[in-house]
């Protein structure tokens, strides 16, 4: 096939799938946080009650505590967008013949579910989001004229070798969040391009309203697509364009985004009776920590440093000097986006992100930053220390990635927020104490090869029977969190197919000989 549209889109559909699936076979099924309690409580009463209020009490309890709605019932605090995006997955929860029907319901003490088929199903909405994300990646990268063969392997490493996919195998809101900033630059590099500009000023509009609908705080992260769209139709209306298109365009971008925005302050209104109480209230305000500590930390700390958990990061940044030169606008909105959410998270009061691995508050700008990845892989053809660069920041990326499936990061979180101020200082700050060093500890110490043999000899109905040494090894996939037959061999089965895919995305991605 030769380069061009077709390869390309195949290309980024192929990496999507494959990402998609491998999010999925580890995908946890379960809810682990508090916040994504009351997300899929929203789901939940969206689908089965055709209302907002949630069950999760609000006189007591943990994280996952209800806020008192001006009506008097309990309502999340949380942007509408993921428990919206999650409903055609809650709906296939209850498909009879999915390898999921049937599991166990676990609730805790407070009565919210944690489990069940109902909450894996919904949560592998994430899944789909982290392999859209990283096919929008693909096509992003390729539309700034980055080739195809770096383009992909630097989508494959952000998907699977960041953060990302710890995120992306739960049911928070931090993968939507970053698929719809990358689609917010995707939709206004193609009305750049094209010669009629409102089909990608509608994809942009759309995409930075669902953002703001997700997570209110991302209002201030699509302000600079505004000046990016502003600043692109003055430049094509000098460049020739008419009036027509420029206006056509502007109502396309801010016809879906206000959409957006009217349905976040209808909810606001319906939960807690102002359209401009978001149930965060006094938390909203509480911007008190100094921002040396606070950008520090969400950089530099054991605990929550974007360095610790992304080692590619630094080269990525390094790598939007070089995009800067190809795609200044681009660049200048990726940079933007990462200095906006240094700024608004490092004076917030808990710029840690609560119990969360890694800088939750930078997840979603991590796969803007991967275009800087991009360039490295781009350069890594022709340069031994690019090449080095990238291989090892992956490598690091996929082992700390790695870190997450072999054992469940629950036991740190709980400590973390359960444990007295000491214990959260030390656990963001003392390399020894930090979510990092404990989980390699646990890892190291709580393997059970000596219990591989009775594994490799385990009656089931699996036909290879040393498939079975996931469930002993005690992974933090859904197969093994809910003992699972059919959802050990769906496991396998899901990876092996995304598995894949990457190969034929990544084979299609090479640059043919004798290509133009």
């Amino acid at each position: 096939m030769k380069p061009g549209p077709e390869r390309r889109r195949l290309a980024a559909l192929l990496l999507a799938l494959g990402c998609g699936l491998i999010c999925a076979s580890i995908s946890r099924g379960w809810l682990v946080y508090g916040d994504d309690v009351l997300l899929f409580q929203v789901t939940e009463a969206i689908a089965t009650r055709g209302e907002l209020a949630v069950t999760s009490p609000f006189e007591e309890g943990d994280v996952a505590r209800a806020i008192r709605g001006h009506d008097g019932r309990g309502y999340s605090k949380y942007g509408l967008g993921l428990s919206v995006v999650a409903l055609p997955a809650y709906a296939a929860g209850g498909w009879r013949g999915a390898p999921w029907r049937d599991l166990e319901e676990v609730r805790d003490p407070e009565g919210n579910l944690r489990s069940g088929s109902r909450v894996l199903a919904a949560g592998l909405t994430n899944a789909v989001v982290g392999g859209a994300a990283a096919g929008a990646f693909f096509l992003l990268a390729t539309a700034v004229g980055i080739a195809f063969w770096p383009a992909a392997l630097a989508a494959v490493a952000l998907a699977l070798a960041s953060p990302l996919a710890h995120y992306a195998a739960g049911f928070l809101t931090e993968p939507l969040s970053g698929l719809c900033l990358l689609l917010v630059a995707l939709g206004l590099v193609a009305a750049s391009r094209g010669e009629r500009g409102w089909p990608g000023a509608l994809l942009s509009g759309a995409a930075a309203g669902l953002a703001v609908a997700t997570k209110v705080a991302n209002l201030l992260l699509v302000l600079p697509a505004v000046v990016w769209l502003l600043w692109l139709l003055r430049s094509r209306h000098r460049a020739g364009w008419r009036w027509r298109p420029v206006l056509a365009a502007l109502v396309a971008w801010f016809l879906p985004f206000l959409a957006w925005l009217g349905a976040v302050a209808w909810v606001n209104r319906v939960r807690f009776g102002s359209v401009w109480e978001t149930g965060y209230g006094a938390e909203a305000r509480s911007f008190g920590t100094p921002l040396a500590e606070g950008i520090g930390g969400l950089l530099l700390s054991p605990g929550r440093g974007l360095l610790w958990y992304w080692p590619a990061a630094f080269v990525a940044l390094a790598g939007l000097v070089r995009l800067a030169r190809r795609a200044p606008a681009l660049a200048s909105y990726a940079a933007s986006t990462f200095l906006l959410s240094l700024l608004l998270y490092g004076r917030y009061y808990q710029w840690y992100g609560g119990g969360a691995w890694g800088p939750r508050f930078l997840m979603p700008v991590l796969p803007l930053l991967g275009l800087g990845l991009a360039l490295l892989a781009e350069r890594a053809g022709r340069s031994r220390p690019a090449l080095a660069a990238f291989v090892l920041t992956t490598l690091a990326g996929l082992l700390l990635s790695a870190l997450t499936v072999v054992r469940s990061v629950e036991s740190q979180m709980t400590t973390e927020l359960l444990g007295d101020p000491q214990t959260l200082a030390a656990s963001l700050w003392e390399p020894g104490s930090s979510p990092l060093a404990a989980q390699a500890r646990l890892v190291g110490t709580d393997l059970p090869p000596a219990e591989l043999p009775f594994a490799l000899r385990a009656p089931g109905a699996l036909r290879w029977r040393a498939l079975a040494a996931p469930l002993l090894w005690d992974l933090d996939i859904a197969a093994v969190r809910y003992r699972s037959w059919p959802l050990l061999r769906w496991s396998y089965t899901t990876a092996a197919i995304g598995l894949a895919a990457l190969a034929a995305a990544l084979w299609l991605a090479r640059r043919p000989r004798g290509a133009g």
